[in-house]
């Protein structure tokens, strides 16, 4: 798996998973290590805000940079 650059700018192997809303828009992008299931609390989890299709902001879930939600929670998660 290549290296990327994680959301907090370092570089690092990473599962990426994301959830497009109706325009092709990212609307939810999660980050873990590979192999971590979709079900387990490894999850570092953004939410993207988009206004008239134009981004506006990104937020995490519990306003938390950390790799502690569940992928599979995302919709029910709070984004701060």
């Amino acid at each position: 798996m290549p290296v990327g650059r994680g959301p907090l700018g370092q570089a690092e192997h990473q599962s990426i998973r994301a959830e497009n809303d109706g325009d092709g828009n990212a609307i939810y992008v999660g980050w873990a290590q590979p192999g971590s299931a979709e079900d387990q609390p490894l999850w570092l989890i953004a939410f993207f805000e988009y206004t008239a299709g134009a981004f506006v902001s990104k937020r995490y879930a519990n306003g938390v940079l950390d790799y502690n939600q569940v992928w599979d929670d995302r919709s029910s998660l709070t984004y701060i």
